[in-house]
């Protein structure tokens, strides 16, 4: 961990925080977690209403990941959402499939959160009475 503001496990490179102390904050929470470094996917958030779709086996990873939202079906896939003042909301399909949705402003004026479920509805053949859907600080 660095020195304030970037004392509290800091995960995103964008905001003038060392990439040394970012990059132990996040070995810090797999290993708290407990599962592989190489399975944490985190966005390169870009205030929109981009999805990334990752179908099993997840073999090779776009790069750079420029979306605010991420679906898979791929176990052991652990997501993350960087915010300060926008949501984060995870999506649950019965353990089937997942979502994570990073809802700033523009990306919820663009129905980033409709477009996420249809996808899954889509994709995955989900229901809203089969989804838990939590919503994170913002």
């Amino acid at each position: 961990m660095g020195l304030s503001p970037y004392d509290s496990l800091n995960l995103s490179d964008k905001n003038g925080d060392s990439e040394e102390f970012v990059s132990q904050n996040k070995k810090l929470i797999v290993k708290s977690f407990g599962f592989d470094f190489k399975r944490l996917i985190l966005l390169d958030q870009m205030q929109q209403d981009q999805i990334l779709l990752l179908k099993e086996p997840i073999i090779t990873l776009p790069s750079p990941l420029q979306y605010d939202a991420l679906i898979t079906n791929s176990p052991n896939t652990y997501l993350g959402i960087l915010t300060a003042d926008c949501l984060p909301i995870v999506i649950d399909h019965k353990k089937k499939s997942i979502a994570a949705v990073h809802a700033g402003r523009q990306g919820t004026a663009l129905d980033i959160t409709t477009k996420v479920l249809k996808k899954m509805k889509e994709e995955f053949g989900c229901s809203s009475k089969d989804l838990f859907i939590a919503i994170g600080p913002s």
